[in-house]
């Protein structure tokens, strides 16, 4: 802990997918990350249920037959992940109708997603998408490595899907179903529209299926500002021989998990025909050099092999990549209840940021409403406490300050102050802070459309006692030089209820001079 010279105004401070290339087994599983396909590399080996030869979590340990976000967030932390997504796609088979597919030539992968368009409408079986989910996780090395599985209603003929992951908001103008659309207006009637947009570092996996079915190709490609650029490309099952990028096909009959999967006429079935599930995993960070703040995910497929071809179904959740958390406590040296004190006594109030998400943080300004902005305070007294890869690393104490969190880092600092005079009681002091994906911004510059920033906050309220007492001396009215006289002084502890017990009183009387308890 630092130590530093009094300030003014009272302020003292205290200071992936990792796989054996050629064959063998996956070893992302030896690391308990998660299982993609049964852990032997071969293709047609995709599963979710997982395989007992490989330990570590599959998508039948995350999702239940209709996760509530909160058993997603609770699976996802047994599971040592970040986070995850799941959601259920209308199916438009015979007399049925999705609620949620494009409008027919309204949308391509590179067109802007402001002019797409959505209506109730049909799929073929070959791109109707049902059952998709995703799942994001840290490797060793702290890298974001990304995994998403779909299920197709029918497999047999050739398809092509894609996963785009945006670290902007995608949404749809209204809930579905769209109906008589007038999101932007009486004059605006169906179809309806997207919200949101591209930013740089924006991800898609496109992928194509052949006409039987089994798994034909798949690319990673990032988006530039005005286009998508080839990243990374793999061609049938397995892996790419950096490891980076990795898909595979059940060849074989597999079981589902807990939620409803349909055969290629939408009946209910306990089992997937061959090649009608398919998982892919990216190492986002080695493929981008840096880890995005995705906040959400969209599967999407095509008409045909070409990557710009009319978009058909789609289906959408969010997927949170960047968080982190902010609290603020303290405590008394005169007082050894944390919450409790009193105008001008010292007290420490004590901040603790954790990157509780899979990206590096840089800090934009941390405020709070007792000592204005503080961030200075935070980059100069910050204290990284042993976790992530310093921890790692076999590091003690890392004095580096809060500018910047790695996944799993700790920082903490305090400010030590007296309670102002003119403070309510209680003292309701609240602090926020922000953080961004990119290094060496300040607060003007958070507004970029590049810059993804993300916030938390904290309340403390601080107890205020009110020390006092009320003081009475009666006696004897009348008397004489020599005669004795008799005084009762009483004193009255009349603080609020909330105050310590009063000790090591005196009183002073003007005749009798200092007077403590044992007169």
């Amino acid at each position: 802990m630092f130590r530093r010279g009094m300030l003014r105004n009272g302020l003292m401070l205290f200071g992936v997918l990792v796989l054996v290339a050629g064959g063998g087994f996956l070893a992302v599983h030896d690391d308990g990350l998660f299982e993609l396909g049964d852990g032997s590399g071969v293709s047609g080996t995709a599963d979710i249920a997982g395989s007992a030869a490989q330990p570590g979590c599959d998508w039948a340990e995350l999702f239940s037959a209709d996760p509530t976000p909160e058993e997603i967030a609770a699976a996802v932390a047994a599971c040592g992940g970040v986070d995850a997504a799941f959601t259920t796609d209308p199916l438009s088979i015979g007399k049925k109708t999705d609620s949620t597919v494009f409008v027919k030539g309204s949308a391509k992968n590179d067109s802007p997603i402001s002019e797409w368009r959505w209506n109730t409408g049909n799929s073929p079986s070959k791109d109707d998408l049902t059952n998709f989910y995703a799942y994001a996780t840290l490797d060793p090395d702290l890298n974001l490595v990304l995994y998403a599985g779909v299920e197709r209603l029918d497999a047999s003929g050739d398809s092509h899907i894609d996963f785009e992951f945006n670290q902007l908001a995608v949404t749809l103008d209204r809930e579905a179903p769209c109906g008589d659309d007038q999101s932007a207006g009486p004059d605006d009637g169906p179809p309806c529209e997207f919200e949101g947009e591209r930013i740089p570092g924006d991800l898609l996996v496109v992928m194509n299926f052949t006409k039987g079915g089994d798994f034909g190709s798949a690319e990673v490609r990032r988006w530039d500002g005005s286009a998508w650029i080839l990243a990374e490309s793999i061609a049938g099952e397995g892996c790419n021989p950096a490891d980076t990028v990795c898909a595979f096909n059940n060849g074989t009959e597999i079981a589902g998990g807990a939620w409803t999967s349909f055969d290629d006429r939408g009946r209910p079935t306990a089992n997937l025909d061959p090649n009608a599930f398919t998982e892919i995993g990216v190492d986002v960070t080695a493929l981008l050099g840096r880890t995005p703040c995705f906040v959400n995910v969209q599967a999407k497929s095509r008409s045909s092999a070409s990557f710009n071809s009319s978009l058909k179904d789609f289906a959408r959740a969010s997927i949170g990549i960047c968080s982190f958390t902010i609290s603020k406590d303290g405590n008394s040296p005169d007082n050894p209840n944390p919450t409790l004190s009193k105008i001008g006594d010292d007290f420490t109030f004590h901040y603790e940021l954790e990157n509780t998400g899979g990206g590096t943080l840089y800090i934009v300004e941390i405020i709070d409403s007792l000592f204005g902005d503080i961030t200075d305070i935070a980059i100069d007294e910050g204290v990284i406490v042993p976790g992530g890869a310093f921890a790692e690393a076999g590091a003690a104490d890392f004095v580096g300050g809060c500018s910047i969190l790695q996944p799993q880092d700790k920082c903490t600092f305090d400010i030590l102050t007296a309670i102002p005079i003119d403070s309510t009681d209680p003292l309701d002091t609240t602090v926020s802070a922000t953080y961004s994906d990119q290094p060496a911004i300040g607060p003007n510059d958070a507004a970029k459309a590049s810059i993804i920033t993300v916030s938390d906050a904290d309340a403390f309220p601080l107890n205020l006692f009110q020390p006092s007492i009320d003081v009475s001396k009666t006696g004897d009215t009348l008397s004489t030089p020599g005669n004795v006289v008799d005084y009762l002084i009483t004193v009255v502890n009349t603080s609020s209820l909330d105050s310590p017990d009063l000790v090591n009183g005196y009183y002073v009387d003007s005749l009798l001079g200092v007077l403590d308890d044992n007169n």
